[in-house]
């Protein structure tokens, strides 16, 4: 048993396995990005078109304009665009996600070196880096998971300067705030209660220095979050009366906590359980550590999530998306220390090989997402430039309820703009949260009918009303009194029962699996419709 142990001790101190081991870990989780353009993430495809928009203003400026207030939710579109200047557009945004991965991937791994030292086998981190693909990704909060990881990051920088001269640690630690306000602002609320609870924490276990000292500490961890929070106050003009909880509340608290374990591709259940069985193996055979020193962080963001409203100020998702950094928080906070080297092969075994089987699953499934949206484009492709397109979802579809791939093609049709100069009613384009924001009417108006989603139709007459809508709210005039000649689209997602109703209200263009292009009668129905 001794011999085991220094062996592992040994084993450890090698170089070659504390960055191999780290970097072999890292290409597992990013397996299923490799061989696509096109993953399974809902809102990716109206940020990547949004920033293809900005970056083409002048194309797009009977549409959109650039929006004068910088909001502090811009991760994606400043990096996206600083790689735009040497790749396409779809290339850009497949950088990003990678940098989501490695940025998350990595701070994790950091942290947990920070507050537990150097391990044989950082089993926190691996466990980690398992559940980068969750409820979030899938949704595509992408700048939000971005700041995430670089979260983690800042935590560990702000551990290596808090005890450092007061102008570095106020000129560091406000560079850092600043930056993190910019990545998301929902992240820069969770990293103020993180170092707030942190140096709390040390106030009330620190008993060697005076309570002076201890306060003065701690009142300097406050200090760098001025700057954010007065840029916050003066430039937030959402509704902080748009307070939404999900009902029944403690079952949606349950769906955010799963949700965090929930890759969004079949079998979702097996994955969860999986995971599960490789830590409780890893607890049973090994001893838990945790660092002491994110226990009041921890307890506070677990309060927040319990309290969380489901929508606050326009802002959807809300408590969904707070158990993903609890549970980053706790994976960087823990170590496992197993007595045998046998031991430590089976654990780390069995947590490599569920990284890989459920890597070439999830990669799998994301090639057979990424050729479905190769074909969309090409039907995409058939709409005119300074087109309109509006999108509906036909509700009779066996999968609508319940399908994550239908879920996530919601957004694909905000892909329509790469290729020419065209508006889609779904791209997102709030002014609190966006870069970009639309010129005024029609736009405007097509906008808020459609709520950034899917118009849900479920018969004939649905569609026929929809569509009804649709042209009257394309023939409101904007206040110059110019209305251009357009054509106008429809795209209806899962085409099922209502491809021939569809047909009665426009002209088929083409048909795939997820999508059916309707060229819309500029005089009303019952003309002739045709399908190729």
């Amino acid at each position: 048993m001794a011999q085991d142990t220094h062996a592992l001790h040994s084993h450890s101190k090698s170089p070659y396995w504390q960055y191999l081991l780290p970097v072999f870990v890292l290409l597992l989780v990013l397996w299923p990005l490799i061989f696509i353009t096109f993953p399974p993430f809902l809102d990716y495809y109206s940020h990547l078109a949004r920033v293809h928009i900005t970056s083409n203003i002048d194309d797009f400026s009977e549409f959109y304009a650039i929006n004068k207030t910088i909001p502090p939710n811009v991760s994606f579109d400043v990096i996206v665009r600083a790689f735009l200047k040497i790749v396409s557009i779809e290339t850009a945004g497949w950088l990003f996600l990678v940098s989501v991965i490695v940025v998350q991937a990595t701070g994790i791994w950091i942290l947990n070196g920070r507050l537990q030292g150097r391990q044989g086998v950082p089993i926190g981190p691996i466990i980690g880096c398992a559940i980068l693909y969750n409820f979030v990704l899938t949704m595509g909060f992408l700048s939000y998971l971005f700041a995430l990881g670089l979260m983690l990051w800042m935590i560990w920088f702000w551990l290596l300067i808090r005890e450092r001269s007061w102008w570095i640690t106020l000129s560091l630690g406000s560079g850092a705030a600043i930056l993190l306000y910019f990545a998301h602002l929902a992240v820069f609320g969770l990293y103020g209660i993180i170092i707030v609870g942190f140096e709390l924490q040390q106030i009330l276990r620190d008993h060697q220095k005076s309570v002076r000292e201890r306060s003065y500490v701690f009142i300097k961890s406050g200090i760098p979050f001025l700057v954010p929070t007065l840029l916050y106050i003066t430039s937030f003009h959402g509704d902080m009366h748009l307070v939404q909880y999900s009902q029944p509340f403690f079952l949606g608290k349950l769906y955010a906590i799963v949700g965090t374990l929930n890759t969004g591709s079949s079998p979702v259940y097996l994955s969860i359980a999986g995971l599960a069985i490789l830590a409780t193996l890893a607890l049973t055979l090994g001893r838990l550590r945790f660092s002491t020193s994110m226990i009041l962080p921890i307890a506070l963001l677990t309060l927040l999530f319990l309290g969380a409203p489901t929508t606050f100020a326009g802002n959807r998702y809300l408590d969904d998306r707070l158990p993903l950094p609890i549970v980053l928080l706790v994976c960087a906070s823990v170590r496992v220390d197993f007595p045998s080297r046998g031991r430590t092969i089976i654990v780390m075994g069995a947590l490599v090989a569920f990284l890989a089987i459920r890597g070439i699953a999830l990669s799998q499934d994301f090639m057979r997402f990424d050729a479905e949206v190769q074909q969309s484009l090409r039907l995409f492709n058939r709409i005119e430039p300074r087109s309109v397109v509006a999108v509906a979802i036909d509700a009779t579809h066996p999968e609508y309820s319940w399908s994550a791939r239908g879920q996530a093609n919601w957004h694909v049709a905000s892909l329509a703009a790469l290729h020419a100069p065209i508006f889609v009613a779904t791209t997102h384009a709030f002014p609190f949260q966006h870069t970009m924001v639309l010129k005024g009417v029609p736009f405007t108006d097509l906008y808020a009918w459609q709520k950034q989603l899917p118009i849900e139709v479920m018969s004939g007459e649905q569609l026929e009303n929809a569509v009804s809508r649709y042209r009257e709210i394309s023939q409101l005039k904007p206040a110059s009194g110019e209305t251009p000649a357009r054509r106008y689209y429809l795209l209806l997602l899962m085409p099922y029962t209502l491809t021939e109703a569809a047909g009665t209200q426009g002209v088929i263009i083409g048909k795939t699996k997820w999508f059916l292009l309707l060229r819309i009668n500029p005089n009303g129905a019952d003309q002739t419709s045709k399908q190729p």
